[in-house]
């Protein structure tokens, strides 16, 4: 089995609220999909899927693990352009002590950056960069 195989037909859909991470070998599902939250939509979809993978030896599914999947439209449809795999919990839980100390100093906008008094840098964004 490919880490992170998308189905052949997901090129083909247009509307990436169709996607799922559900795959199937040789007729056999062998990672299906328990929940899905899209994190941001066009025009670079970012999808977060919780799901698990059949474990040949056993033919039983493994612990539940994390995916955050990008997307990049692409000639009618979508294609993967990036992902990443959280597959243990000690990975789960540097990722969330991280966001949540970053997230206190990100604050809110217009409020003010550290304890300068200025008012917090806007990070530029070109969305037509991946």
């Amino acid at each position: 089995m490919t880490p992170h195989a998308w189905p052949a037909s997901c090129a083909a859909m247009n509307d990436f609220e169709d996607f799922t991470f559900d795959l199937e070998e040789d007729g056999r599902l062998v990672r299906r999909q328990i929940e899905r939250v899209v994190v941001a939509g066009d025009p670079y979809p970012v999808l977060m899927f919780l799901y698990e993978e059949l474990t040949p030896s056993t033919l039983r599914f493994g612990p539940p693990k994390v995916a955050l999947v990008r997307l990049q439209k692409w000639r009618s449809g979508y294609r993967r352009l990036a992902s990443f795999t959280i597959a243990k919990p000690d990975q789960a839980e540097v990722i969330l002590q991280t966001l949540a100390r970053w997230m206190e100093k990100m604050g809110t906008r217009g409020e003010t950056s550290g304890d300068t008094g200025e008012e917090a840098d806007a990070v530029p964004t070109n969305d037509s960069t991946p």
